[in-house]
């Protein structure tokens, strides 16, 4: 016989589908009262249970630090807690590379799971975990890439808000702490985020400050609600309803814009004039969509919540951290004048306030945003170290590693000069800076999904910072200290905190040194954002490039590398050139090559030579150096005097010969490429610097030197141009109105060159100009881009030399005096009165 599978009906007894019949009329009212006790029964224990978990909630809200005070002592295990956003795993900071590396532990998971975005008004932060990482983009690729141009801009913005929000205050007056920084910061990210259109516009000022202080108290009540209940109380509650209507606002605004944007580009298609450009995240987040559906409103809404208050947090923990040490204050004032002194409002003055740096950064270590840190959720089942985790739980660690004495020296202690000490230490200058992550200091988190606007929130904070303290007197209250709050593991300043500030008396001399400090930008225009960028439109767009090789080396056992001097070909050979007196540096020669992959930056090609974007030749000795200063000084029309000033320093030292004979004034190229590029026939235009986008691992020992060199990269952009060409020698005689080589044709050929696309020139000799890429045979014409990868500093002044190179290579095209090298200083004799 076959045997039978019983069904799941036959599992359930038959009186349930069958009740037997009887004649009692008391059965009924019997099962009746069962089923009704079961079920009261059931619902009871729903109640009991979930009363006690919000009972778990409501304690990690108000007694979480303790908790993992008492938990996380030296050597703990990893433990469960029940926290408002419900259990998560705490594991000791040692976990931390494990972490880091796992790709089944999400970041962004983590993060859009904390909100209930399954409730209208609430589907704000599912941009967060975006498919298309809208939001990531944005940021590295749009923001961060912009931050050359938007330094000014800020201060000036600064100017204006710190005028508004503080006034004049001649006499001692008090504010709340927070709320003003809040407002400070919402001016200044709106600026650069959305333009001018919104920057002043009160309304969103206040819906992107409200809005995210609005949601993180409304997920709080809702998560020790049912989540059967949640869409009722999402509907009845005042907080829920308060966000939905800034929801609803934000909305509003930004449509207006979107839609008067569409019909600006609209009518300037029918009219057939060029399309406006607007630099700002309205229009990068369009661009980085890839066309996938996405709300600006929403993407805006999550922008200001990821960097108007964590900016705000530092700045105001900062602020009144220093209000009760005035010793501090003064030290942070004469770096900050000193500096602006030498640079003025750009980006390398930002990086050169050290003690800047180290203040803030010192800041986050002994006051971060959590004591938790590092959220992932796990993606599938897993072990780590031994600790098994379950797809679906949410993973964190520890932050008491801040306080640990072995790693940080007196750690109670507020030492505004603790990583600017770091940063005198050999290997330690690139990891002791406020952008610089490690299992240290996960402040902006740490590998992958380490914080991508912690560059701009750093510009940000110096920035405000220093107009802050050089306007004002700060002091807090008789007798108090600066006193946190700590809700759940949250470290936030209590939002009811006064600090009192008086404006100082400044000397002349700040007042020159620092401009735009108390006069704001008074100029308005409804003209679109990219009408009124301080760099040109090829430095604020950078389509793919290809990436030439990274990093440095101390040490590289080649063959001796090629005279860096221009070689001709053997028909077209110099005999004038000599060798030059001075040796050259193998060391940055090695450097060079590992950087540039041991390729030709153009070509690609193995076989080249190491070259100098300006000629060694300039600087050789302390005659030249003296020549040379006067030409540097000779480029004010095309500088500005701070950069002529920088150039000579760089340039024509007379203490440091040869300083320029420095990899970050190299390239490794194709000699015959070379000795083209010596007579002008092209000529390299730098696009702009950025970070680089993936950083060296930050794990290595902070006792190697020669890994954590490697930390800190930076990106140089690189355009090739071929040249137009004047064929005439450079001293012949041009006339204003002469037909033949005339000064207003010089201008009018450029033009021309450039309308039709840079096209490569023939030697008049009939010799052909041409180069193309091994590795693909494509030619190279104008516009293909290469990249430069190099820590910060060489960086910058990679970018110098390219500009300065950009500049001259073209007068010498145009003018002629390229086809003839013994008439430029490019020459043995050039230092010869």
């Amino acid at each position: 016989m076959a045997s039978i599978k019983p069904s799941t009906a036959s599992l359930i007894p038959d009186w349930i589908y069958h009740p037997p019949v009887t004649n009692s009329s008391s059965s009924s009212p019997a099962m009746g009262l069962f089923v009704f006790t079961v079920g009261f029964i059931v619902f009871l224990g729903w109640i009991i249970s979930h009363v006690q978990k919000t009972q778990k909630k409501l304690a990690w809200l108000t007694n979480g630090t303790n908790t993992l005070l008492q938990k996380c002592t030296p050597g703990f295990k990893p433990f469960t807690v029940t926290t408002h956003g419900g259990e998560r795993i705490v594991v000791p900071y040692s976990f931390m590379d494990t972490i880091r590396k796992t790709k089944a532990l999400c970041f962004r998971k983590a993060i859009s799971e904390d909100f209930p975005t399954h409730l209208y008004g609430w589907d704000t932060f599912s941009m967060v975990d975006h498919p298309a990482e809208i939001l990531q983009k944005v940021i590295t690729k749009y923001l961060t890439k912009h931050l050359n141009v938007v330094t000014q801009p800020l201060s000036e913005e600064t100017t204006f808000a710190i005028n508004h929000i503080y006034g004049d205050a001649p006499e001692w007056q008090s504010i709340k702490a927070y709320d003003s920084l809040l407002d400070l910061v919402a001016r200044l990210s709106t600026r650069v985020f959305v333009g001018d259109e919104l920057c002043r516009n009160e309304a969103w000022l206040r819906v992107s400050k409200d809005y995210t202080t609005t949601a993180f108290a409304g997920a709080g009540m809702l998560s020790t609600v049912p989540f059967v209940i949640q869409p009722i109380w999402n509907l009845l509650n005042p907080t829920c309803r308060k966000l939905r209507s800034d929801f609803i606002e934000a909305t509003r605004i930004v449509q207006s814009i979107t839609e008067k944007r569409r019909m600006l580009k609209q009518e300037a298609t029918s009219r057939g004039q060029p399309v406006p450009i607007f630099n700002d995240m309205i229009e990068w987040a369009s661009e980085a969509s890839n066309g996938m559906p996405y709300d600006a409103a929403k993407f805006q809404l999550t922008v200001s919540m990821a960097a108007i208050h964590t900016t705000t947090d530092n700045l105001t923990k900062t602020l009144l951290l220093l209000a009760g040490r005035p010793q501090y204050v003064e030290d942070l004032r004469k770096e900050m004048i000193q500096v602006l002194k030498e640079h003025g409002w750009k980006k390398l003055a930002l990086y050169n306030m050290k003690l800047l740096d180290s203040t803030i950064k010192e800041t986050q270590r002994l006051y971060p945003t959590d004591k938790l840190m590092l959220r992932r959720k796990a993606l599938d089942n897993l072990t780590l170290e031994g600790v098994k985790i379950q797809k679906g739980q949410h993973v964190n660690v520890d932050n008491s590693h801040l306080m640990n004495p072995d790693l940080y020296p007196d750690p109670e202690t507020y030492d505004i000069y603790r990583f600017k000490k770091q940063r005198e230490q050999p290997g330690l200058e690139n990891k002791a800076q406020f952008v610089s992550t490690s299992i240290d200091n996960l402040g902006f988190g740490h590998g992958t999904f380490s914080c991508p606007g912690r560059f701009f929130a750093s510009n940000e904070l110096k920035i405000a910072l220093t107009h802050l303290l050089l306007r004002f007197d700060w002091k807090v209250a008789e007798g108090e200290t600066y006193k946190p709050l700590t809700p759940s593991t949250s470290i936030m300043t209590d939002p009811d905190t006064k600090i009192f500030y008086k404006k100082r008396e400044f000397l002349l001399k700040y007042k020159n040194a620092v401009p735009d400090l108390e006069k704001p930008s008074t100029k308005q225009s409804n003209t679109p954002t990219s009408q009124k960028r301080a760099l040109p439109e090829r430095e604020s767009r950078y389509p793919k490039r290809h990436t030439s090789g990274v990093k440095y080396h101390e040490s590289f056992d080649e063959p001796e590398a090629a005279s860096s001097r221009p070689r001709k070909t053997d028909e077209k050979s110099d005999p004038s050139y000599t060798q030059d007196p001075v040796d050259r540096s193998d060391k940055e020669k090695d450097k060079c090559r590992l950087r540039d992959a041991f390729q030709c930056v153009l070509q690609h090609t193995v076989e080249g030579e190491v070259t100098h974007i300006i000629p060694f030749s300039w600087n050789k000795d302390e005659k030249a150096i003296k020549t040379t200063s006067s030409v540097c000084w000779g480029l004010e029309p095309f500088f500005s005097e701070q950069v002529c000033v920088e150039l000579e320093n760089l340039l024509a030292n007379p203490a440091e010969p040869g300083s320029s004979d420095r990899v970050w004034n190299m390239l490794y190229m194709n000699r015959q490429l070379h000795y083209w590029w010596s007579l002008a026939f092209f000529g390299l235009c730098c696009l702009g610097t950025r970070p680089h986008e993936e950083q060296p691992d930050d794990s290595t020992s902070a006792n190697d030197p020669e890994d954590n060199a490697k930390e800190a990269l930076w990106d140089v952009e690189v355009q090739f141009n071929w040249l137009p060409r004047r064929w005439g020698k450079p001293d012949d005689k041009i006339t204003l109105k002469g037909e033949d080589n005339g000064f207003k044709e010089m201008p009018k050929n450029v033009i021309e060159h450039q309308r039709n696309g840079s096209p490569v020139l023939n030697h008049p000799s009939g010799g052909r100009i041409a180069a193309s890429r091994v590795d693909t045979h494509q030619p190279i014409h104008s516009g293909h881009q290469f990249t430069l990868i190099m820590p910060l500093d060489d960086a910058m002044k990679s970018k110098m030399m390219l500009d300065l190179q950009w500049a001259l290579i073209q007068i010498g095209a145009v003018s002629g005096g390229a086809e003839y090298p013994e008439l430029l200083p490019d020459h043995p004799d050039w230092d010869e009165e």
